[in-house]
């Protein structure tokens, strides 16, 4: 049994992990290194271990040109990096849930992305980022497969956003 399998074990370095229970890594990796070739391994691994930093989503530009990206700079960014970062979530539950239940994550994460996406007519984007890296994080260790994780409001967040000059109400 791999090491990704023992899980339980206080040991195995994915002991913690709280998503993708089910998933055999390296049964998954080659559907997702086809799919997005020019995003590297260990960002892979980190998404599938619970380990990666929100602030590491800007390596899921598969079309970047700079060694090393800054952090997102615009709302646009920081939603193509997502997008991508919930397809391979997406790609590593479906290894070992039900087609029903990558379809409800699916429309987790699809539902965050409009909540999103309304956030950006009402706050700042410096406050968006940092709204969206602490709910990444919280999600992160709570199960990135979990659709409920994804669609929790998650209120203690609310006072890292501020709202744009002139807009009223949130």
């Amino acid at each position: 049994m791999s090491a990704f399998q023992q899980l339980g074990d206080q040991d195995d370095p994915d002991y913690p992990r709280s998503s993708f229970l089910q998933t055999t890594y390296a049964r998954a990796l080659p559907t997702i290194t086809e799919r997005y070739p020019n995003i590297g391994v260990v960002y892979l691994t980190k998404i599938f271990r619970g380990t990666i930093h929100p602030s590491a989503l800007v390596w899921m530009d598969v079309d970047r040109e700079m060694a090393t990206p800054e952090e997102s700079s615009d709302i646009s960014h920081l939603l193509y990096c997502f997008e991508v970062y919930g397809q391979i979530i997406c790609l590593f539950a479906a290894d070992g849930d039900s087609a029903s239940q990558v379809l409800e994550l699916q429309e987790a994460l699809a539902d965050y992305r409009m909540r999103l996406l309304r956030l950006v007519g009402f706050c700042t984007f410096e406050s968006l980022r940092a709204w969206h890296g602490a709910f990444l994080t919280e999600v992160i260790h709570a199960g990135q497969d979990k659709p409920a994780e994804w669609r929790q409001r998650r209120e203690g967040l609310t006072k890292l956003l501020t709202r744009k000059q002139g807009v009223p109400g949130m």
